[in-house]
């Protein structure tokens, strides 16, 4: 049956074979990790979305929280407005405006915030201040996507901060105190913007059972992805 017959009959049409390969071998999500995040926040708490994009996820998995989507490009925002992906948009680029968004959040019970996929587009140092930032703001989670190691791509679509501008690794989060596992495929099938290798049929297929060959989860320097976070609240006391 075509995708054209399914959305006639009021059915979505079937998801790809790659991605139904990744789901029944439960390939690790960074979406995962934040549908437990954002089920251990207080309902109605809110949920900062750092670089929202314009078709950002959170909804998904944080229905119960207000949703701020946050983005340096205004046609990144009017998309993700008429989608409806989040309560409120700002639209600021944070390597600059770090000031006002914490000001604004001032009176926001915020528990979860989002880095997905940001933190590779600014200069490392860059972003280790916007970790600080979201560290600062939150009161509980910060969860952070991003490629592992660099990954060549330019600005693309016409939008400059498209351009990834640093590579991440396992250990610069380790070392702040963040938990990490590998996600969304391995690093050896994925090539430019994360494009597969093989292009042809089945390479998508290939690359999922590959990841889960590898134990992505478990040994990160094998994945595509990083998917790191942090209680900001510390490690609870264990010796009395």
């Amino acid at each position: 049956m075509t995708a054209s017959i399914e959305q006639a009959e009021g059915r979505q049409p079937r998801p790809p074979v790659g991605e139904r390969v990744a789901r029944v071998l439960r390939v690790p999500r960074g979406g995962h990790i934040g549908q437990k995040l954002a089920s251990a926040c207080d309902p109605g708490s809110t949920l900062l979305d750092i670089g929202c994009g314009p078709g950002s996820p959170a909804r998904l998995y944080a229905p119960d929280l207000h949703l701020i989507g946050v983005d340096a490009d205004e046609g990144t925002l009017s998309t993700a407005r008429s989608g409806g992906t989040h309560d409120t948009f700002v639209q600021a680029d944070l390597r600059v405006d770090a000031e006002r968004i914490s000001r604004l959040l001032e009176q926001q019970n915020v528990q979860l915030v989002l880095l997905r996929h940001v933190i590779e587009h600014v200069p490392k140092r860059i972003g280790f201040d916007l970790l600080e930032l979201a560290e600062t703001v939150t009161r509980r989670f910060v969860l952070v996507e991003t490629p592992n190691d660099f990954l060549p791509q330019g600005p693309e679509f016409g939008v400059e901060f498209q351009r990834h501008e640093s590579g991440w690794f396992q250990h610069d989060f380790v070392g702040l105190g963040y938990s990490v596992i590998g996600t969304a495929g391995t690093r050896y099938l994925r090539g430019y913007a994360g494009k597969p290798r093989i292009p042809c049929r089945g390479g998508a297929t290939l690359d999922f059972v590959a990841a889960r060959m590898l134990w992505i989860d478990r040994f990160p320097k094998h994945a595509f992805e990083l998917t790191a976070w942090k209680d900001v609240r510390g490690a609870h006391a264990r010796l009395g």
